[in-house]
């Protein structure tokens, strides 16, 4: 997922992305610009993050609890989690307030790499 056209790049990630990217048959790239919409990626299970001019197939998550990794010790009301969850999808998986509780370990080997993206994703929200 880019934010901006290949374009808008510095060439030397520009050059990553379409030697890593864009030669995979079964990828599909999705050029993403500040204005679009969230149920878009609720329609891809694996999303390449660019960030700091590394590529990024999964986000980190972190040995805390799921509703941690979302909100980063930030204090967030609930009505604005619900809407975090329903947006990133992670509403999906995460059909209980007892499972925002849950523990993600070894970087969140314990969900599955659709579930990782979506609480990253919640987490960007």
């Amino acid at each position: 997922m880019l934010d901006e056209s290949l374009s808008g790049l510095n060439s030397s990630l520009a050059h990553d992305v379409e030697n890593n990217l864009l030669n995979h048959d079964d990828l599909t790239l999705l050029y993403i610009t500040h204005k679009f919409d969230m149920a878009l990626l609720k329609r891809y299970d694996e999303i390449i993050w660019i960030q700091d001019g590394k590529l990024y197939q999964m986000a980190s998550l972190f040995n805390m609890t799921v509703e941690q990794n979302i909100v980063m010790y930030k204090k967030v009301d609930n009505n604005k989690l619900e809407k975090v969850l329903l947006d990133s999808g992670a509403k999906q998986f995460l059909t209980n307030e007892n499972q925002l509780a849950n523990q993600i370990t070894s970087n969140g080997t314990n969900y599955s790499g659709g579930e990782r993206q979506r609480i990253a994703i919640a987490r960007g929200l």
